[in-house]
């Protein structure tokens, strides 16, 4: 996209596209991901042939915990952790709603989901109206971007393009989840096991 400025303006193109049934490479906190419309089945399956990725499941962005909560049953102990937390880079791991689908769940019907630091990326999660898609915009088993110039040379014209600048890069989101009270670190990234752990006791 060129000639839009602000995070309203950024945000409404995408959402419109995302609603229209385009996968849309959008500005995250740390990198470029994809979003669809999580209900719609022609997107899902184009974007899982833009990736050439099969068989790992899809995290979420949400606007905010009560978007969130459309896609996720969350314990008491998980929305404590997710009250402290968001908007940050911490994808929690729960139970799915009937609202996912399956390309972003894992055989036990998890997925992982998060609300962004990132203005436009929270925006449009809102503008839409649920949960959007956050896989990173690459191939599959290529390294992640930080510009959209670096993910046309891997996607070209199979997606539509939301232009956020230059992004920082870095860590990638911590994910983690509860079972039984126990929170458990999938993968540590940018929040240390240890914040949660103090957090979580």
């Amino acid at each position: 996209m060129t000639g839009k400025t602000t995070v309203q303006e950024l945000a409404a193109d995408a959402a419109a596209m995302i609603g229209a049934g385009e996968v849309v490479c959008f500005p995250t906190e740390s990198f470029y991901g994809l979003a669809i419309d999580i209900e719609s089945e022609d997107a899902i399956s184009r974007m899982k042939t833009i990736k050439a990725r099969e068989g790992k499941p899809v995290a979420l962005i949400a606007s905010d915990i009560a978007q969130a909560r459309m896609a996720v049953n969350f314990t008491g102990a998980a929305l404590r952790v997710a009250e402290h937390f968001w908007p940050g880079p911490l994808t929690l791991v729960a139970p799915a709603t009937d609202l996912v689908p399956s390309i972003c769940k894992n055989e036990e019907g998890l997925v992982g989901i998060r609300v962004s630091t990132h203005s436009v990326a929270n925006a449009i999660a809102s503008l839409v109206g649920k949960p959007i898609t956050a896989t990173s915009a690459n191939l599959s088993g290529r390294p992640p971007c930080v510009t959209v110039a670096q993910v046309k040379q891997q996607l070209d014209d199979a997606v539509r393009y939301v232009d956020g600048g230059v992004l920082q890069g870095g860590a990638p989101s911590t994910v983690a989840m509860i079972d039984n009270d126990r929170l458990i670190v999938l993968r540590e990234g940018a929040i240390t096991a240890k914040q949660l752990g103090d957090f979580h006791g």
